[in-house]
C-alpha cells in the first residue's frame, strides 16, 4: 500500500499474492512474479531475503479499483474503508476524488476518469487488509472480515497474516526484494529503478507536483511500477508498538526518501528515531564520526578564520548539531529507555510518541518544541474523521499534562494546542462532504495548560450556534501576548533585526493594531498581577 505525504494523506495498496489466484474478479489485478528462492540479503541494509517464490502487485491499486471494492463492501461504510482523505478535491496536488454518494446504508461510489487511474489515497492498514481478504475470497460479497486476516470489526491493534492466505500484505521482505533485487546479477540497488541514482523520469517524487497515474517512470529490475515516489506502500512489518512497516517514500519527498535505506520516515515510535533532515538512517554514528574528522581536515578557510565572528556563529551551529547527531543530546529521541507501559499511556501512535518525545526534550531544557498533527481539514465525513482522531489526541495531550506535572515541570511549561482556524458551524451533509466542515475563522478554540495558567476555565464565549463572539473576544496577539508576559517577555520590547528595523515583539492597541482589535490578555487564567 502507499501513502502520497508523510501527512496521513493517503495509502495505496500494493499486496502480495501467493501463486493461488481467485476463480472470478470484478477488480483485475496485474501481478509480477519473483522467484530466485533464498536469495541473499542485501548487505547494507540486512533486507530482501525471500525463500519463497510470490507474485507482487506490478502497480499501486488504483481509484478505480478501489471504488469498485467500495461499492461491494461500503454501503454502510462501517469499518471506514472510506474517508476524506480519499475523497479529497482541487488545490495545488490534486489526490483522492472518489466521491460518496447517499446516506448511510446506500452509499455509492464514483470516481472521474481523469483521476480513475491514479493510485488510491488514504488507505490504512486495515483497508489494505479488508481490501486483501475481499480480493482472495472472490471479491463481490465475498469477506472483508475474515481471510487472510482476521479482523471481525478490528481497526486498531496487531493482526498477523494467516497461513495459506491467497492475498495479503507483502512482508517487509517481499516487498524490498521486488523494489531492489536484480535477479540476473544478484545484487541490490540504492533506488527501485535498477540504478543507484535516480531521476524524476524515473520516478513521482518532489518537485514533482502531486500523484501521477500508476505506471508513471522506469520499472524495477522485477517489473514493478511506482515502489519508488508517488504514495508511501504499506508491507506487514511491526515497526514498533502497533505500527506497521512503509516503503518507497511519495511524490512529496526528495530522491532520499526513495532510497533502499528508507523504512517510515522521522517516527518517534521507530527504534532507533533518525532525525529526519539530520542524519541518514543508512549512515552509522562512525561513519558521522569519520565524516566529521574529513570535514575538519580540509575546512582550511574556517581554520584559517576562525576568530571571525561568522565563521564562530556556523561553528558555534555547526556543533549544535553533531551534539543532536552523536552527542547525549540526541538520546532525547530513544523512546527504547521508556517503560513499556508508559508509552502504551500516551499511545502507540505517531502523536502519542511525539508528546513522549516532546517531554523528555523539555526534561533536557529545549525551549521551544512543535509537534505537528495534520489531518484536521475535514471538508468531508467530519465526524468519521473525529472519531479517529480525537481519541489519539485526547490520550497523547492527557499522558502529556500529567506526566509534566508528575515530574514538576508543568509550572514551567506552558502548553498551548491550537490550529490555524475554525471549522463551519454548520455540518454540509449534500454530496460530495457527507457531513463535512469549511474554514471558518470568526470563531475558534485553543487550549493552553501549564507555565502559570489556571487550569478548568472556559473564556470567551459564542451564540448558540457557534458563529460569532458574543462575549469576552480573545485576538491572536493577545493569546501570544499573555504567553509572552509568563515567560518574561516584555510585551513594549523589540526584535533583534539585522538591519536595525523596529520589529516589536506583539502586535499592541493603538500601534500595530486597532484599539477595537483586543480583548486584552488572559487576566481570567493569570497569576494575579500578571499584566
Amino acid at each position: 500500500m502507499k501513502r502520497p505525504h508523510i501527512s496521513p494523506l493517503g495509502l495505496a495498496i500494493l499486496a502480495s499474492i501467493s501463486l493461488v489466484t481467485p476463480a472470478f474478479a470484478v477488480v483485475t489485478m496485474s501481478w509480477t512474479s519473483i522467484g530466485n528462492v533464498n536469495n541473499a540479503a542485501d548487505p547494507s541494509t540486512g533486507y530482501g531475503s525471500v525463500d519463497h517464490a510470490y507474485n507482487i502487485g506490478t502497480y499501486e491499486v488504483t481509484n478505480a479499483q478501489y471504488v469498485d471494492f467500495l461499492n461491494a463492501k461500503g454501503a454502510s461504510n462501517s469499518n471506514g474503508i472510506y474517508n476524506s482523505d480519499m475523497g479529497h478535491t482541487g488545490g495545488t496536488y490534486n489526490y483522492g476524488n472518489i466521491n460518496q454518494s447517499g446516506s448511510s446504508g446506500s452509499y455509492t461510489y464514483s470516481v472521474s476518469s481523469t483521476y480513475a487511474n491514479q493510485p488510491v489515497v488514504g488507505v490504512t492498514w486495515f483497508d489494505a487488509a479488508r481490501f486483501s481478504n475481499w480480493l482472495g475470497n472472490g471479491q463481490g460479497s465475498g469477506s472483508m472480515e475474515t481471510g487472510a486476516y482476521t479482523l471481525n470489526g478490528a481497526t486498531s491493534g496487531i493482526i498477523n497474516v494467516n497461513p495459506g492466505a491467497a492475498v495479503y500484505i507483502p512482508s517487509e521482505n517481499e516487498w524490498y526484494k521486488a523494489a531492489y533485487y536484480n535477479g540476473a546479477n544478484s545484487t541490490y540497488s540504492l533506488y527501485p529503478n535498477g540504478q543507484n541514482t535516480i531521476t524524476q523520469a524515473d520516478a513521482n517524487y518532489w518537485p514533482n507536483s502531486g500523484v501521477a497515474d500508476v505506471g508513471y517512470g522506469k520499472a524495477s529490475s522485477s517489473g514493478t511500477f511506482g515502489q519508488g515516489g508517488n504514495a508511501w506502500e504499506w508491507n506487514d512489518a511491526v515497526i514498533s508498538g502497533s505500527s506497521r512497516g512503509l516503503r518507497g517514500g511519495t511524490w512529496s519527498l526528495s530522491d532520499s526518501g526513495l532510497a533502499s535505506s528508507r523504512r517510515t520516515g522521522s517516527d518517534p515510535s521507530k527504534q532507533p528515531f533518525a532525525v529526519e533532515g539530520i542524519i541518514s538512517e543508512k549512515i552509522t554514528l562512525e561513519r558521522q564520526h569519520d565524516r566529521r574528522e574529513l570535514l575538519k581536515s580540509l575546512d582550511t578557510f574556517g581554520r584559517e578564520m576562525n576568530q571571525d565572528p561568522a565563521v564562530k556563529a556556523i561553528d558555534a551551529c555547526q556543533e549544535q548539531a553533531y551534539a543532536v547527531i552523536l552527542g547525549d543530546a540526541g538520546k532525547a529521541f530513544d523512546l527504547a529507555e521508556e517503560k513499556k507501559e508508559l508509552r502504551e499511556k500516551y499511545g502507540l501512535n505517531k502523536f502519542g510518541q511525539s508528546c513522549l518525545v516532546a517531554r523528555r526534550l523539555v526534561e533536557r531544557g529545549v525551549p521551544f518544541i512543535t509537534i505537528n498533527v495534520p489531518g484536521w481539514d475535514t471538508h468531508k465525513d467530519h465526524f468519521q474523521e473525529m472519531s479517529r482522531k480525537l481519541p489519539e489526541l485526547d490520550k497523547g495531550l492527557a499522558a502529556l499534562l500529567q506526566d509534566l506535572a508528575d515530574r514538576k515541570l508543568l509550572d514551567s511549561t506552558i502548553v498551548w494546542v491550537t490550529g490555524e482556524f475554525g471549522h463551519t458551524p454548520k455540518i454540509q451533509m449534500e454530496s460530495p462532504w457527507n457531513g463535512g466542515r469549511g474554514h471558518y475563522g470568526k470563531a475558534f478554540s485553543s487550549l493552553i495548560a501549564g507555565g502559570g495558567f489556571r487550569g478548568g476555565k472556559v473564556v470567551g464565549k459564542t451564540d448558540e450556534r457557534g458563529e460569532n463572539v458574543v462575549e469576552r473576544p480573545i485576538y491572536p496577539w493577545d493569546l501570544t501576548g499573555s504567553i509572552y508576559i509568563l515567560m518574561g517577555i516584555d510585551l513594549n520590547s523589540q526584535m533583534p533585526h539585522p538591519d536595525g528595523r523596529s520589529i516589536a515583539v506583539s502586535p499592541l492597541p493603538g500601534k500595530e493594531i486597532p484599539e477595537k482589535e483586543t480583548g486584552g490578555i488572559l487576566k481570567e487564567v493569570m497569576p494575579d498581577g500578571a499584566k
